[in-house]
Parts: structure tokens; C-alpha cells; sequence
């Protein structure tokens, strides 16, 4: 089944080739914004423009951007995916798919200096250094075994640090720890 998406933007041009290609992007279907279940949004350059709030929107925007402030604007206006507005239909289409899944996606370039979940209304845990590492060796499918061999600690230690991921993101399970990390944040795809 086909995640119905609408593109939004100023330019008319620009929001013709997006809904171009990303009719031929499998698994997806280009559509008004009344029956989307996403949406791409091109800012191209604000040029200090008023970035519009998309916390109210019924469905997950895709924000396309040129610049590191817009991307943080655009976060803090409730965007769920961030992304180059130069990039390609396999990334923004990736893109798509995942925040509907539930996930937020920050272009590499823009994750430094703030964070994915900045204005987000969820609480962020608190997570030590070890602990984000940890986090990731997690998402990465490792075992306590090979999370312990991987930071050179013992098993017991991994352990522990699993245990006290699970309880600082209230999971009950690995896999519910990588999916409320994503959720909140703190691992970005």
C-alpha cells in the first residue's frame, strides 16, 4: 500500500517537480493535502521569511530547507523530517517513510548544535555518554555480549547500562528502547 503524500511551497515550479518525482517513488502516492498522510514542504531560501507552525498539521511534514537555521525553525515548528532542499527523490522518499513510521530524520549537516526533538513536547531523557553509546550499539541489532566486547566492558556492565536504558525510556524490551530513542530523538535516521 502506497504512503499518500502532498508537496507544499511557494514556488510552483519546484513543487511540480517534487510531486514528479515522487509519483514514480515506490510506495508512494502524490495526492491533495486534505488525504495526505505526509507532507513535503519546500522553504527553498526564507530569506527572513516567517517559517508557518506545523504542529497543527494532521500529518508529518518533510521540511526541505537551505540552511541550518531554517532546519532548527523548522524542528521547533513541528516538522518530523528535515532535510537538504538539494536533495535527491530516494532520501526525501526514505524520508517519508520513516516519519510516518514515527520517526524524525535530520540531514546529517544539521544535527550539530541542537536537537532533533528540540520543541517537542516529550521528554528527553537524560543519558549519559556511555549510555548514548550503548543506545547505539543497540539499534545497531548487539547483543550484551557484543556491546561488551565493543566498549571493552564487561557483560555485567552492559548489561547494566541496558537495564537503565530500559527504565530511563520506561521500555520493556530492546527493541522498545530503539524505537522510543528514535521517537524522542535521540537516534536519528
Amino acid at each position: 500500500m502506497s504512503v499518500r503524500v502532498a508537496v507544499m511551497g511557494e514556488d510552483p515550479l519546484v513543487r511540480q517537480g517534487l510531486a514528479r518525482g515522487l509519483a514514480d517513488y515506490p510506495g508512494l502516492a502524490v495526492v491533495e493535502r486534505l488525504d495526505a498522510q505526509a507532507v513535503v514542504w519546500d522553504f527553498g531560501p526564507l530569506a527572513g521569511q516567517t517559517m508557518p507552525s506545523m504542529r497543527a498539521a494532521d500529518q508529518p511534514v518533510v521540511a526541505l530547507v537551505v540552511d541550518p537555521r531554517d532546519a532548527e525553525a523548522s524542528l521547533r515548528m513541528g516538522a518530523r523530517g528535515v532535510l537538504y532542499r538539494d536533495g535527491d527523490t530516494a532520501r526525501i522518499g526514505a524520508a517519508i517513510h520513516a516519519v510516518v513510521s514515527g520517526m524524525v530524520v535530520v540531514d546529517e549537516p544539521f544535527r550539530t548544535g541542537f536537537s532533533a526533538s528540540e520543541g517537542r513536547s516529550e521528554r528527553r531523557p537524560n543519558l549519559s555518554p556511555r549510555e548514548q553509546q550503548v543506545l547505539g550499539l543497540l539499534a545497531a541489532g548487539k547483543s550484551n555480549k557484543e556491546v561488551a566486547v565493543a566498549l571493552d566492558i564487561s557483560e555485567h556492565t552492559a548489561k547494566f547500562h541496558v537495564n537503565a536504558l530500559l527504565e530511563k525510556l520506561g521500555a520493556t524490551t530492546r527493541t522498545e528502547v530503539v524505537v522510543r530513542a528514535i521517537r524522542k530523538g535521540l537516534i536519528t535516521v
